[in-house]
């Protein structure tokens, strides 16, 4: 016992040394301000304009956030996985190569999603101003998560959780506790506005803490084996993120923007219990990356057993809060019109855990050259997700939606859990250092 806390002794001090542990407490500072921030604008939402157009801005942010993340063509991860490697080999020709082809693809992509829903809007009946709203947001949200990953490459992963969505959603809470009541466009409007802004931002940083090196060197494009290493990951985070908002995206024309509202408001609680695990993945994955790039198995596994670690200590306690006291929160934060969502909440909840561990067997895949794995088995999940959706919805409404997102998070996170154990992380360092050309 006392050998075992010397080590985690040893390991504090020398973590607290190379500053991760300080890189690690100021991501999470900024994304508790970022969630809080998305918390405090989806309260104004749904007091001032009711659970109907509540609905309406749940539908047309969720579906932004999918498109934004296909739109990125799985190009914000691979910078997540290929810039540590440049920077530690030196090759500044390909890392601004990397640098400058990811913007412009994701911005012609994410304009052509956008224009396309503007021609669906349409044909949708009510749902058209969702559409209209949803297309506004696409193109920000896309370069929201380019900027987090990039700056997260670069161990400025703070930076980046500040200027995500929840930056955008902090000006607007600003602009509409000075302003008073805005319409549902007028507030979404100004969300496209103030994230594109921090977007901007985000890129000027990037190009700050970049090596100096890049920018004298020639850029050398490798578009093809990049994109072949990008589009698996993008299938697999496409389809991942379509596991958690198939239930939303599907409420609004099954069952009414009404029901949306209310689910929605379910749905933005929980989300609390996996603010933590995108932070800490998000400093998590570029380590990953080295330690399998150097063939480090046995740091390989601890990273993994401490992440799953702190999972468990960070969402324990709001499970236990949203069945003993779910109504009250429910009540307090969103008020009246909005008592059907505590059942939601209580599934939710359980759904969200199991996203949150599964968050770090994906990274696990993802770096450890299994993406085409990781992609496959979210793929699976998500037809299995939509059927799911399209049996409960009509029947059983939010209730319903919460039961298909929690079952499939559940099998998602066996899936992955296997896979990541089996196929990497029980390989020995030899047969690392083989796939990785380490000598």
């Amino acid at each position: 016992m006392t050998t075992g806390l010397q080590s985690l002794k040893d390991t504090f001090v020398k973590r607290a040394k190379g500053g991760s542990i300080r890189r690690f407490s100021l991501s999470m500072s900024a994304a508790v301000l970022g969630r809080l921030s998305l918390l405090a604008l989806s309260i104004l939402v749904a007091r001032s304009l009711g659970a109907t157009d509540y609905g309406a801005f749940t539908f047309a942010t969720g579906l932004a956030l999918v498109l934004g993340q296909f739109a990125g063509l799985g190009w914000p991860t691979l910078m997540n996985r290929l810039i540590p490697g440049f920077k530690k080999d030196g090759d500044w020709s390909s890392m601004r190569g990397l640098l400058r082809a990811g913007p412009a693809i994701i911005l012609t992509a994410s304009l052509v999603f956008s224009s396309v829903l503007v021609i669906v809007s349409y044909r949708v009946g009510e749902l058209r101003l969702s559409f209209i709203l949803s297309a506004l947001l696409t193109p920000p949200f896309a370069f929201c998560i380019l900027r987090r990953q990039q700056l997260a490459a670069l161990k400025k992963a703070h930076f980046g959780m500040l200027l995500d969505q929840g930056f955008g959603a902090l000006v607007t809470v600003g602009l509409l506790l000075i302003l008073g009541g805005l319409t549902l466009g007028e507030t979404v409007v100004a969300y496209a506005i103030a994230t594109l802004g921090g977007t901007m931002i985000g890129a000027s940083l990037v190009r700050k803490f970049s090596p100096v090196e890049v920018f004298a060197a020639k850029a050398t494009y490798r578009l093809a084996p990049w994109m072949a290493t990008a589009f698996p990951i993008m299938i697999g985070l496409s389809a991942k993120l379509l596991l958690g908002k198939t239930d939303v995206l599907l409420l609004a024309p099954l069952a009414g923007l009404e029901a949306s509202g209310i689910y929605g408001a379910a749905w933005r609680l929980t989300y609390i219990l996996t603010f933590p695990q995108v932070v800490l993945m998000t400093l998590v994955t570029p380590a990953l990356s080295e330690a399998f790039t150097s063939g480090q198995a046995a740091r390989a596994r601890r990273i993994v057993f401490l992440s799953l670690g702190f999972t468990t200590l960070t969402t324990a306690p709001f499970i236990v809060a949203f069945f003993v006291f779910g109504p009250q929160i429910i009540g307090l934060i969103f008020g009246p019109g909005f008592e059907n969502a505590t059942v939601p909440l209580q599934i939710l909840s359980l759904g969200q855990l199991a996203v949150s561990f599964s968050m770090v067997f994906a990274s696990v895949l993802m770096m450890g050259g299994r993406e085409r794995l990781f992609a496959g088995w979210n793929v699976i999940l998500l037809a299995i997700n939509i059927a799911a959706c399209l049996i409960l919805i009509p029947s059983l409404g939010p209730i319903g939606a919460a039961i298909a997102m929690a079952g499939t998070a559940g099998l998602l996170l066996l899936g992955q859990a296997a896979l990541a154990w089996q196929l990497v992380l029980r390989r020995p360092i030899g047969q690392l250092k083989a796939q990785y050309n380490v000598e």
